[in-house]
């Protein structure tokens, strides 16, 4: 039986995971439009593919900041936090002020994660499964399966199950992006009610990804932006220790 204290945790580990700015009024996005509507014209994407996991592989650690938003038939909710990888380890530190700042997730080399309460916990440790139900974001995404060598192995694992990946033919200019990107999508085969969906901006010179949509039903359900990317800056592995 869990402590109090334990259960604090667990708590905050959850709400971290789904908000970080509060509710706020927004108007809900539907069906997922036909992409060449959208995008422009698309080609097959494993050539694209291929070298953006070319250029990740190459990378002996990153960290970035990590910036979520979700969205909910007719609200949205944030979050944000801190993003280091290295070796398969990843730590997630909470960012943006309020009781949940400094609270962390560690998964270490050996897969197994721990959590780390903030300030008002006095910065109570405990272990955690590493598919334990805290860790899913609103999203249905595992936070300690956020990182980019994780999102694209399940990428290929999609892929080579006979998901389509297209891209556009040439760059585009999205309105929220500074620079035009190329748009990787993965969907489910079927009918056109893709019942998993995925949008990768790309950095067309650097080959990064720049920020992911994630569709479920037709419908958009997250959007993230890694900003302020990082590569092999040489981490220490003492940082996934807590």
């Amino acid at each position: 039986m869990r402590s109090l204290a334990e259960i604090a945790l667990l708590l905050t580990v959850s709400l971290l995971l789904s908000s970080n700015s509060g509710w706020q009024s927004v108007m809900a996005k539907s069906a997922l439009p036909p992409a060449d509507a959208e995008t422009g014209p698309m080609k097959e994407g494993n050539e694209l593919l291929a070298s953006v996991i070319n250029t990740i592989s190459s990378w002996k650690d990153y960290w970035c900041e990590s910036h979520v938003t979700f969205f909910h038939d007719n609200k949205t909710t944030q979050s944000g936090c801190r993003l280091f990888y290295k070796n398969n380890q990843v730590r997630i530190e909470v960012t943006g002020g309020g009781f949940r700042n400094g609270s962390l997730i560690v998964k270490r080399k050996d897969g197994t994660v721990r959590a780390v309460g903030g300030a008002l916990l006095g910065f109570m440790k405990m272990n955690l499964d590493p598919d334990s139900r805290v860790l899913i974001m609103q999203n249905g995404a595992n936070v300690v399966k956020g990182d980019f060598p994780d999102i694209f192995a399940d990428v290929k694992n999609r892929i080579a199950h006979g998901y389509k990946c297209r891209v556009t033919a040439t760059p585009v200019q999205e309105p929220d992006m500074p620079n035009p990107v190329y748009i990787l999508e993965i969907s489910e085969p079927g009918d056109e009610t893709v019942i998993f969906h995925r949008r990768i901006f790309i950095d067309p010179a650097q080959k990064q990804p720049l920020r992911i949509d994630l569709y479920r039903e037709g419908k958009i359900v997250s959007t993230a932006y890694f900003k302020d990317l990082h590569i092999n800056v040489g981490l220490k592995d003492e940082l996934f220790k807590i």
